[in-house]
């Protein structure tokens, strides 16, 4: 009796895949910064490691194509996954009393379905302030009369330029005060401008 009823038992049980819910289609959410997004008078000598935690496993990729900074830093900062977040570590000097941004584009995605969180921004200071002026715009090829996506627009402080009659190459003798980046269609948005 006891081997008809282990046999009985073994046999209703049916070997399966977990079918599982829908798909995942969302990005990762922010739950948590160290320091936080907007912090004021970091050190320009020993800036902190920025710590960007998410609501689930994250991969970074394409950084070179997506990550840039505002205003332009000598070298790149570094990006590393730790746990379910990410790590930014700045390799550069800072200038001080100085609004700068980390745009990370869409190099974040989630583990499993590689989900982008799209236009993530880390804003910080080194003074006592965040810029927060605002610029918005479109860029358009004049020879095809369309929009020009992923292009970068650089911005320079009013009157802080020498005067280069016949000639502009303020492009090419100094880095810009502010960078924004041109969307798919052609639309720009250029935070944390500095006041006149």
């Amino acid at each position: 009796v006891l081997l008809f009823g282990a046999a009985l038992l073994t046999k209703c049980a049916s070997t399966m895949t977990p079918q599982g819910g829908p798909k995942d289609t969302l990005p990762p959410v922010i739950v948590n910064m160290v320091p936080d997004n907007f912090t004021t008078n970091i050190d320009t000598l020993h800036p902190p490691k920025i710590y960007i935690e998410f609501n689930e496993y994250v991969q970074v990729k394409d950084v070179q194509k997506e990550l840039y900074t505002s205003p332009a830093m000598k070298k790149q900062p570094l990006l590393t996954t730790r746990g379910k977040g990410i790590v930014i570590t700045i390799r550069d000097t800072l200038k001080e009393n100085t609004t700068y941004a980390i745009d990370l584009g869409s190099a974040i995605s989630d583990n499993n379905e590689g989900n982008p969180l799209n236009a993530m921004r880390f804003v910080f200071s080194t003074g006592d302030k965040v810029d927060s002026i605002m610029c918005s715009g479109y860029t358009a090829d004049s020879y095809k009369a369309d929009s020009v996506s992923r292009t970068f627009i650089w911005f320079y402080i009013a009157d802080s330029l020498p005067n280069t009659p016949g000639y502009d190459s303020t492009i090419f003798n100094r880095k810009p005060d502010v960078i924004a980046r041109a969307q798919n269609n052609g639309i720009f948005i250029a935070q944390n401008l500095k006041p006149v």
